[in-house]
């Protein structure tokens, strides 16, 4: 009967397509927009900012580690933050290096000079131990000298004072006496002078030894009291002695620790104006402690450890020759050692002084057994009248001038120059 067509169009459908993909295409873009600025500003605040902070912290570091480095700072921009950090990085590392080199020179510079140091100091040391040992046997060849010398030094000097004293004796104008009392201080300061450097150089160079024996306390105190009590009277102060136990003995060498004593209180009393001195001699277990005091001056902190040096004399700034040399607590120091004990001072500016020791005793044993040896007395009485002496000396200086002081007492002298003759 006829044909039937059915016809089929897409137009619809395309449209329907193409406004499907449009709208798809737009939001897409809004969704990657939004995914971009999204993504820009997640990069910015995790990325982005951390390195700008780490730059801006190389910079830093930079400029207080590597200040070198500044002058190259041009050629640390990239074009991005990235490179930018990157050829700081670079640049960083590269002062890093350099100065790792500059500390390696620097150590080993270091090091070299370390060791010429080490080996000039080595040097030194050795040049100035030997310097040392030349003195110190310069120095013992000194001492041995004087110590083996001081009997030859001392009779010019004995023989100049003999002979002032007899020339006292003798019809003098007031003008020639007081020339004579001059020449007698001149070498009487000259012979102490004298005495005490040959003192020193004897303990210097070892020709005294100590010889330990027991000593009676009351046979000290005896000696000590005749020498000076009187001198302390004279000068208007008080001398006391106090021992409260009685056969106390010492274990020493009696000359020794008398010439020590000798010089505490001869310092005491020169340094003491008003007052008194006050020797003590008191049991200490088994041993016996031995104090000087005095109502001086005293002796300032500072000067505590000084005052032993030689030619130290804290209230002397003028060097006046009267008050001595600074030699006599030297001599304490030298003594002490050699008998085996130590001076100790203390002192109050303006109230005085003490200066102790401690000796050891003797067993009670030894002083029943007959070995105590007591100190010479200060004085011998010497016979009067005429009497025959016969003087053997090789000087014939000093044996005319001893000839003329034993004449001059009343003596009958026959000279010798040696026993032989």
């Amino acid at each position: 009967l006829g044909d039937v067509y059915i016809v089929f169009s897409t137009r619809e459908h395309d449209l329907f397509i193409d406004d499907s993909l449009y709208k798809i295409a737009w939001a897409t873009l809004l969704v990657f927009s939004a995914f971009g600025v999204a993504l820009v500003w997640l990069l910015r605040r995790t990325v982005i900012r951390p390195i700008q902070s780490l730059t801006q912290v190389t910079d830093k570091a930079i400029a207080e580690e590597l200040p070198a480095l500044l002058a190259q700072q041009s050629a640390w921009e990239g074009d991005d933050e990235i490179q930018t950090l990157g050829a700081r990085f670079r640049a960083l590392l590269q002062g890093l290096r350099q100065r790792e080199a500059a500390r390696h020179a620097a150590e080993y510079a270091l090091r070299e000079h370390k060791k010429n140091l080490e080996r000039t100091v080595e040097q030194r040391t050795h040049a100035m131990r030997l310097a040392q040992q030349e003195a110190n046997r310069l120095n013992q060849a000194k001492s041995v000298f004087l110590a083996a010398a001081s009997h030859d030094l001392r009779q010019p000097i004995q023989a100049i004072s003999l002979f002032q004293s007899a020339l006292e004796s003798t019809p003098l104008t007031e003008e020639q006496q007081q020339l004579s009392r001059n020449i007698g201080v001149a070498v009487a300061s000259l012979n102490d002078i004298l005495g005490t450097l040959l003192d020193i150089s004897k303990l210097d160079s070892g020709a005294i030894k100590a010889v330990p024996r027991c000593l009676p306390v009351e046979s000290l105190i005896e000696r000590i009291d005749q020498m000076f009590g009187e001198l302390a009277r004279q000068r208007g102060l008080r001398f006391k002695l106090w021992f409260p136990m009685s056969g106390l003995a010492l274990q020493t060498d009696p000359g020794l620790l008398f010439v020590l004593l000798r010089n505490l209180l001869d310092n005491a009393l020169k340094y003491t104006r008003q007052g008194g001195v006050l020797l003590s001699v008191r049991r200490r277990g088994g041993r016996a402690l031995i104090q000087v005091w005095d109502t001086g001056i005293g002796i300032s902190p500072s000067d505590l450890q000084a005052i032993f040096d030689e030619y130290v004399q804290v209230a002397n700034p003028e060097r006046d020759k009267n008050k001595g040399l600074g030699l006599g607590l030297s001599i304490v120091r030298r003594i002490a050692s050699l008998i085996g004990t130590e001076v100790r001072c203390r002192s109050i500016p303006g109230r005085g002084s003490v200066f102790e020791l401690s000796i050891p005793l003797c067993p009670p044993d030894a002083l029943s057994g007959g070995a105590a040896c007591p100190l010479p007395p200060a004085t011998t009485a010497m016979a009067t009248g005429p009497r025959k002496v016969v003087l053997v000396e090789d000087d014939a200086l000093v044996a005319v001038a001893l000839s003329r002081a034993l004449e001059g007492a009343g003596m009958v002298v026959t000279r010798f120059i040696s026993g032989d003759a």
